[in-house]
């Protein structure tokens, strides 16, 4: 690991998956799909970038989201802090430090307030720019294989002003060929499809989008562990509960860790603040108003992985006062997807986009 963080939950293994495909040009371009506080970031920085310098490659971390007004000006730094440290012969885990520094701080805050500027066109000179920097990154190389890992790449569809620097960067992507390999990661799946699906886009089938492994409810067992260091002893099925209610966010479990450290308080009073806190943080009060109470309960069977239409479930359903039969329990999930809080995958399952909310759902109708 790049920083000795005993809060990090380790995937060496998944790293090493994932540094190997990169380095195969049949797997050169990765899409990871993941909600949001679910690790992505955090397993990027502290496990596989490690993992590829290990392997003798060269990984740049880019976040589209570090300059949202103008994110060419980020690829502008990084590739020049990159040549910079080539040049004088500084480690490449240097940079990536920074990253995880920032990282470590930024989850510390909760309700960070973002700063709106318009979004700025990349101009004609800062593009070429950025093909001449990764050109001479690559050259500087000498053989090491350069990995771009392009964290929430989906901001580049959220705006026209960001449409002739996608072009560019396909265009400049394409030239390179297999000199290198890319990472794309985001936490907007409607965003992603419309990236990489969308035939009038210009990364359209420029790669497979493929969903980020979450983390198991081994990290349950890691955070109890680490409690246990502090003389502090709590129900590890109770926070199991509360794990998988978050959608296995390691964000929220660290922020209810942090607070029974600090207050020591009972775990249902700990997770009945963070659960307000999620609320707050998601802005689920206006979200919840427009659910249905039958759209809330086959949300909660579905975090639960519980049939949704049997004897059993239509039972639940008329016992919590939900008028319930087959076309109004398929109606409910249609107006889920619609309101895109779950997506239907191609195997027919459903996945919950937003973290949190049926902890949250669960605590209001308690």
């Amino acid at each position: 690991m790049l920083m000795n963080n005993k809060w990090h939950y380790a995937r060496p293994e998944l790293a090493k998956q994932y540094a190997t495909r990169l380095q195969d040009s049949l797997f050169s371009r990765i899409a990871l799909i993941g909600s949001r506080r679910i690790g992505k970031t955090a397993f990027i920085l502290n496990d596989l970038a490690p993992e590829l310098i290990s392997q003798g490659c060269l990984p740049i971390y880019i976040s589209l989201w570090s300059d949202r007004s103008a994110p060419h000006m980020e690829f502008i730094a990084k590739f020049e802090a990159a040549i910079y440290a080539l040049k004088n012969k500084t480690p490449i885990s240097a940079l990536m430090l920074t990253e995880v520094t920032k990282l470590s701080l930024g989850n510390s805050l909760l309700g960070k307030v973002d700063v709106e500027f318009k979004n700025t066109k990349a101009e004609n000179n800062s593009l070429v720019l950025i093909r001449s920097l990764l050109s001479e990154l690559i050259g500087l190389a000498k053989g090491q294989r350069v990995i771009l890992l392009l964290d929430e790449i989906q901001h580049l569809v959220t705006d026209k002003a960001f449409e002739d620097f996608q072009y560019a960067l396909r265009t400049m992507l394409d030239e390179v060929g297999h000199s290198i390999s890319v990472l794309y990661t985001g936490s907007s799946r409607s965003g992603m499809n419309a990236m990489f699906a969308n035939k009038d886009l210009p990364f359209y089938h420029s790669v497979q989008p493929v969903e980020f492994p979450v983390i198991d409810d081994g990290f349950v067992k890691f955070c109890v562990s680490k409690l246990a260091e502090y003389g502090l002893y709590y129900d590890g099925l109770q926070m199991l509960d509360f794990w998988r209610l978050t959608q296995n966010s390691p964000y929220w479990m660290i922020i209810l860790v942090r607070h029974l450290v600090m207050q020591q308080s009972r775990l249902s009073t700990a997770i009945e603040q963070v659960n307000g806190m999620i609320s707050e943080d998601g802005g689920f009060e206006v979200l919840l108003r427009k659910l249905s109470l039958l759209e809330k309960w086959v949300l909660i069977r579905l975090s639960k992985g519980e049939p949704l239409y049997s004897a059993q479930a239509y039972k639940d359903y008329q016992d919590s006062g939900c008028i319930a039969s087959r076309s109004k329990v398929q109606t409910a999930l249609s107006k889920l997807v619609t309101k895109r809080i779950i997506t239907k995958l191609p195997d027919l399952s459903y996945l919950i986009e937003v973290e949190g909310l049926v902890s949250v759902i669960e605590n209001q109708l308690a």
